[in-house]
């Protein structure tokens, strides 16, 4: 009697899929971002719903998840985006989208969100990828400097809770630009970073 054996699963590149999308994110989303960065609070569900369209064309040409062989899709259960590969029955890959401010407590933040993707009861995935987008929004005076530090915190935080098989990186989507709204002045930035939970 032979023996059944399953085919050998691919594995997702999860390195390339979020290289690749982030240029699709930011070819769609380049100029809006600054000004919807300075809608305090409320990025993270656009962020994510952004991220899974621009994942979808960089899989497969196209922002829709319909009948695509290999697509993302955005706040499913415990993870912020899933990444399917049709016919959907396990994901493939899990990201946690999380927006943090120039006062948030980031390792409070990137603590919680490793937390979220293991205690998810997707946890079959073959590549559990914590996704972050950092984002600042700042009033009156900020300097490059204090960006860089920012950014920097941030960096170490995900280094020391996630894992990669790069140094982890802090990607800019938008630098630190300044809007003058009346006689106040407003900086706004983003970068994004991901690695496996370890």
């Amino acid at each position: 009697m032979a023996v059944k054996t399953r085919a050998p699963r691919r594995t997702l590149n999860a390195k390339k899929l979020y290289f690749g999308a982030r240029s699709a994110f930011l070819e769609r989303n380049r100029e809006v971002l600054p000004q919807l960065l300075l809608q305090y609070g409320k990025c993270e569900r656009w962020l994510s719903r952004e991220f899974a369209l621009a994942m979808n064309t960089y899989l497969a040409g196209s922002p829709g998840a319909v009948e695509l062989p290999t697509y993302a899709d955005c706040e499913w259960r415990y993870a912020d985006i899933s990444v399917w590969r049709s016919p959907a029955e396990t994901p493939l890959a899990l990201y946690e989208v999380k927006a943090l401010y120039k006062h948030d407590p980031i390792d409070g933040i990137v603590q919680k969100a490793r937390s979220q993707l293991a205690a998810s009861p997707l946890a079959i995935a073959e590549n559990r990828v914590g996704l972050f987008f950092a984002i600042f929004v700042a009033k009156g005076a900020w300097p490059n400097v204090k960006a860089t530090a920012f950014k920097n915190r941030v960096r170490e935080a995900v280094r020391a809770e996630f894992t990669s098989d790069h140094d982890i990186r802090m990607s800019d989507l938008v630098p630190p630009t300044q809007f003058h709204f009346g006689s106040e002045s407003w900086w706004t930035a983003s970068w994004v970073t991901w690695g496996r939970p370890k």
